[in-house]
Parts: C-alpha cells; sequence; structure tokens
C-alpha cells in the first residue's frame, strides 16, 4: 500500500473530531438528485441547506421527518447511513447585528437550542468575502456580526451539552477564488482569539479547467494541481488567523465547503466548435482517470503535507447537478447533457442523471485510485471519499 493510501485509510478509519476529516458531498433537501446520490454512496456524513434569508427556525420541527434538516441528513432515505450533521448556510444584513439581543442572533440562538441530541449543525453565511470586496458590506460588519453570532451559537451548545442535545459550531466560509485573486485581506475575517473555540476555517475550491484556446468552455486544458493554488491560500490564512490553535480544547479547524474537478471530456473535432466550446485540443479522458486521480491528489493535500500538517476537519464534494459554472459536476462526463462512460462499449452517450440507475460504470473508471472501491456501486470511485469518520 503506498504512503498516500495508507493515509487515506487511516483518515477514513479515525473518529476523533481532533484528527480525522469529514470527506462528504453537497446535497440539500431541494437538490432533485438528493435520494439519487444517497443511493449511490450508501451515507450522508454532512449535507448543506440554505436558508438564504428566511429565518431560522426554532420549534425543532426541521429534525423531524419531512422536515429540511431531517431530508437534508438523509434519514428519509431507506438503508442510508446518516451522520445527522447538517451545513446550514444564511443570509442576513451584518449592520443589524450589533448586540447578543439583535433578532438574527437570538434567532441563531435560538435555532441551536432546538438541535436534537446526536446532530451537529455547521452554521455559515456562505461565500461572505466577494460581498466586502463590491461594497455591498463591510468587513467591520461582518467581523462584528460573525464575534455576536459565534458566541450566542456557543452558549447555545454548552446549555445543550448539558441537556444532552446537538451541537452548533460556527463556521467562517469565504469564496476561495477571492484568495486566488488576491481579492483577500485577513481583515475580512475575525481573528479566532476573538471567537469561541467551536469555530472553523472553510472555503471553497474549484478546479476550474480554463479554455485554450478562447471558447473552449473550460475544457482546453489539463488537471492542474489545485494545492498549491488555492489550498495553501486557504490553511495558511486559518493559520494566520489562528483558527488551527486548539490548545485551549476547542475544536477549530479549516475546511473545504465544495470542491470540483469537472471532467475534462469532449469531443477531438477537426475544427474549433465556439457554441459547444469542442474543437482539435478537446482533452479525452473517457475513463475518467485523469479526474479520479485529481480527485484523489486533492483529498490527500486535505489530509496534511509535511509543510502543513494539520487535515482539513471537512472535505464536501460539490455534486449539484446543475454545477455553480458552466457544466460543473462530479458526475458529469463533459456536457451539460450528462454525457456519461456507462456501458463500456466504447461509446461516449448522451444520457440524464437518472438515467444511470443500475449501469455499470466502465471498468477502468476508477483508474489511479489508491484505494480499494466497491466495484458494485455506480460512481464507487467519488463513494470512497464519502465516510463517516470524525
Amino acid at each position: 500500500m503506498s504512503r498516500y493510501a495508507s493515509r487515506v485509510r487511516r483518515a477514513i478509519q479515525q473518529t476523533s473530531t481532533s484528527e480525522g476529516t469529514i470527506f462528504g458531498f453537497n446535497s440539500s433537501q431541494t437538490d432533485p438528485d438528493r435520494v439519487l446520490k444517497m443511493n449511490w454512496w450508501g451515507r450522508q456524513p454532512c449535507g448543506r441547506q440554505y436558508y438564504s434569508t428566511s429565518s431560522l427556525p426554532s420549534n425543532g420541527n426541521g429534525f423531524l421527518p419531512g422536515g429540511r434538516e431531517y431530508k437534508c441528513a438523509g434519514l428519509d432515505v431507506a438503508g442510508l447511513v446518516s451522520s445527522r450533521r447538517v451545513n446550514s448556510c444564511f443570509k442576513f444584513d451584518p449592520g443589524t447585528i450589533t448586540t447578543t439581543s439583535s433578532p438574527k442572533a437570538v434567532e441563531v440562538y435560538d435555532y441551536v437550542r432546538s438541535i436534537p441530541a446526536g446532530w451537529r449543525i455547521y452554521l455559515t453565511y456562505h461565500e461572505y468575502n466577494p460581498e466586502i470586496v463590491d461594497g455591498t458590506y463591510t468587513a467591520a460588519d461582518f467581523r462584528r456580526a460573525f464575534q455576536i453570532l459565534a458566541a450566542r451559537a456557543w452558549d447555545a451548545t454548552q446549555l445543550n451539552k448539558q441537556e444532552g442535545k446537538g451541537e452548533g459550531i460556527f463556521v467562517i466560509n469565504i469564496a476561495g477564488s477571492g484568495l486566488a485573486g488576491s481579492s483577500w485581506d485577513d481583515s475580512y475575517a475575525p481573528a479566532a482569539s476573538t471567537m469561541p473555540p467551536n469555530c472553523q476555517f472553510w472555503s471553497d475550491a474549484y478546479d476550474n479547467p480554463r479554455g485554450v484556446p478562447s471558447n473552449y468552455k473550460g475544457y482546453g486544458t489539463t488537471y492542474g494541481n489545485i494545492g498549491p493554488v488555492i489550498l495553501d491560500d486557504v490553511y495558511d490564512t486559518a493559520e494566520r488567523l489562528g483558527y488551527l490553535d486548539n490548545s485551549d480544547g476547542g475544536t477549530r479547524g479549516w475546511g473545504i465547503g465544495e470542491f470540483c474537478s469537472p471532467r475534462r471530456v469532449a469531443p477531438a473535432l477537426a475544427t474549433l466548435n465556439t457554441t459547444l466550446g469542442w474543437g482539435p485540443l478537446s482533452p479525452n479522458d473517457i475513463s475518467g482517470a485523469g479526474q479520479a486521480q485529481a480527485i484523489t491528489n486533492y483529498a490527500n493535500y486535505c489530509l496534511g503535507t509535511p509543510a502543513r500538517p494539520i487535515p482539513a476537519k471537512v472535505v464536501l464534494l460539490w455534486t449539484i447537478s446543475s454545477g455553480n459554472n458552466w457544466n460543473q459536476a462530479f458526475t458529469s462526463a463533459g456536457t451539460p447533457e450528462w454525457d456519461a462512460w456507462v456501458d463500456g462499449s466504447n461509446v461516449l452517450q448522451t444520457t440524464k442523471l437518472d438515467d444511470l440507475v443500475g449501469l455499470t460504470p466502465h471498468p477502468t473508471l476508477h483508474q489511479g485510485w489508491p484505494i480499494t472501491v466497491d466495484e458494485t456501486l455506480p460512481v464507487a470511485a467519488y463513494q470512497t471519499f464519502i465516510d463517516m469518520s470524525a
């Protein structure tokens, strides 16, 4: 077994929140492919839902059958192993949060107090830093709001522990493109020393291929090394701000809320089709080996390097079928029509995601992965990292 394979296995086997990494995938209760994907993976380590500007509920009904958190955790899916972990994203005007009695602060406190036993909720304003850069809100307003909300979540969690109920962890979740594009200043986030010990620092990290030549719609490049481009920046920022220091017994750490590395697959046409973005330089990763190896390298990087040895707390794959940018989805092989290698006949077929159920993946789909995968499950290569550790 390789050194990297051993490290992946160890991470999957670890159960301590101070050591392990939660590898999961994004799937909200409104995701049209939610049940299909959860059945593929057989488990749901951490879902994500978006309340947007809606109020966080305090009655706990979301954790009951039919509720938002209940479905996001996959508890309504027969046979699914659920961790009862949910990343609840919500939006607010940070300028309105000035004291612990501000309406949103009370709302967060009451929401955390409603978390039942066995649940962990990650609370976050998702990817807020672009709103500082464009002048929508100020960094000072966000810092103050985060400090107040995190304190309220911490207070509620301490009472919950006494009563045997669940926990709320506050997450500073930034857009990783800001780090990569140098549009970031450490003043945009509160230092960990000004926050309770159960706060974490997350980012998104997209392996967005850049078109060569232009109009290739992002499929004219090979897989890059995303580690030094974004992950180093996230890690270093979390370290500078103090989110890697748990000397006080806290659960601080860094994480990745969204990672995606789209398949570099497109027909090698004689001339460039500027509408589809396909042409003579179109990459050819029909087997999925290139993408699998890229994701493997990324996951290994998140488990720690000699220079940055502290592993990520949470790593969630972005698996929403519609994607965030053009065709950004893990299960896609190259077009918005869900081109997929489905039958092993060396023919790239066009199909919808729902049609993939029960089909056998191409036998070389998992080439290059450092650990054994369950070949009886579709997209088993991705399932490897969807684990219940930590």
